[in-house]
């Protein structure tokens, strides 16, 4: 496969990662609403609705495109990705909070950002075959630092979604 996709393919695959992450989502909201949080619900439904619409922006489709999905880095935490692909993300991680780039600090992450966050990792998780929670332990080791008990927390929501 090409290291370049076309737009069309893009948009298809986005297309298919709003989905399943929107099914995380559900399944978080069903969580939410069992244990009396019917607002969080509510709006990670919302959040979930809106995921990752800013890929069909012409300037994320054509940095997007520019992206190798069969890069071992989109499927392994522990490595980085290639320095041209962190350059064509950086729009992307700009205009979306539940990414923790788009953080100066990642303890200024809401708590809805860590759910989104989690359930796109979840998602991204059943795209690629991965273990998720080990994706979540690595990325933390390796990349992000988030505090203890925010950490904990991302655990809590991985486990719910795996």
């Amino acid at each position: 496969m090409s290291a370049y996709k076309s737009k069309e393919d893009v948009i298809t695959d986005t297309m298919r990662h709003k989905r399943i992450v929107y099914a995380m989502c559900c399944r978080m909201a069903i969580y939410f609403i069992l244990n009396g949080e019917l607002e969080k619900a509510l709006e990670i439904l919302e959040r979930g609705g809106k995921h990752d619409n800013s890929k069909f922006s012409q300037e994320e489709l054509e940095g997007l495109s520019k992206i190798n999905d069969n890069h071992a880095s989109m499927r392994h935490a522990g490595m980085k990705l290639p320095l041209e692909m962190q350059e064509y993300l950086k729009l992307h991680y700009k205009n979306n909070r539940h990414h923790p780039e788009h953080w100066e600090d990642v303890s200024q992450m809401e708590e809805i950002d860590l759910v989104e966050m989690c359930c796109d990792w979840a998602a991204r998780s059943k795209q690629y075959g991965t273990d998720l929670i080990e994706f979540a332990k690595t990325r933390q080791e390796n990349r992000f630092h988030f505090p203890d008990d925010m950490f904990t927390r991302i655990l809590q929501y991985c486990e719910i979604l795996k």
